[in-house]
């Protein structure tokens, strides 16, 4: 009995591809021989006074403030200018927290430089306003949710309209500017984006927690946009991820110059944490 024959397998034809691949620029890759462009000389670390200082010391920082509210001349007068608030918002992710700024601005070794730079940039009468001390964190809630946000979106444009303009004033983003070639351009002329992930004020995910064994009752503070998302490398964060574009010149440290910022919500305006969770039984 002899084995049946093998039937041979069909081969399968390859689809012609629906577009015609264009030759290849000759400066896509650059050559082989093209050396290597040099590494950067290392960024000097900068000290928080120093970096305060610089914060301070930037125009931009005053001409941002025309779009706030001004105080308003109905009720109980403001105690500080817009232009207070908006140092106070700028130096929270120096210092670290709302907490930490105002407390740093109850020293006068702090809040001195602050009253100096607006005495600069925006003359006496703006700096004679000022109180002894910086605003408290009461102070601080009350403008941000009642002043700041309504006009979020007015400041976060005249913003990125002065960190634009700042960038082509030190001669970055130039029409004129040489290509060199597609995998080595020049450092000026390449808007970098980056995405991370920032820690919410408050690491909590739920409003509020009812002890099993007790009975008792948390009321928890809850950021409604924070949730578990990926950074690189796959390790799941929990917080709020923020894209960046930015561009920085080539050889010269700490000249990067942030474009423009925005958040990027990931999940819909109708999920927000739930009112109430039980809590494990109390160790005690």
């Amino acid at each position: 009995m002899t084995a049946p024959k093998r039937r041979r397998r069909r081969k399968q034809e390859k689809k012609t591809p629906e577009y015609v691949m264009g030759t290849v620029p000759d400066d896509t890759f650059g050559a082989a021989t093209d050396p290597l462009p040099p590494k950067g000389p290392e960024a000097p670390p900068l000290t928080i006074s120093k970096r305060f200082e610089h914060l301070l010391n930037n125009p931009d920082l005053y001409a941002a403030v025309k779009a706030l509210p001004p105080p308003s001349r109905v009720g109980r007068p403001a105690l500080h200018p817009p232009i207070a608030y908006l140092i106070f918002l700028c130096a929270i992710s120096l210092f670290g927290s709302a907490r930490a700024t105002a407390a740093h601005f109850e020293e006068a070794m702090w809040w001195d430089v602050v009253c100096r730079g607006i005495r600069t940039h925006m003359g006496d009468a703006a700096a004679d306003t000022l109180q002894s001390t910086g605003p408290t964190r009461g102070q601080w809630n009350y403008f941000f949710h009642n002043k700041l946000k309504p006009v979020f979106a007015e400041v976060r444009d005249a913003s990125r309209d002065l960190w634009i303009q700042q960038a082509l004033d030190h001669g970055m983003m130039k029409e004129n500017g040489k290509r060199v070639s597609r995998s080595y351009p020049q450092r000026h002329q390449v808007i970098h984006a980056d995405a991370t992930v920032a820690c919410p004020p408050s690491s909590q995910q739920r409003r509020r927690v009812v002890d099993k064994v007790t009975g008792e009752v948390r009321e928890h503070r809850v950021d409604a946009d924070a949730s578990y998302t990926v950074e690189g490398g796959g390790t799941r964060v929990y917080g709020n991820k923020f894209l960046s574009a930015a561009v920085r010149l080539a050889s010269t440290p700490h000249s990067r110059v942030i474009l423009g910022i925005d958040s990027i919500r990931h999940k819909s305006a109708n999920v927000t944490p739930s009112a109430t969770t039980k809590a494990p039984p109390s160790s005690s």
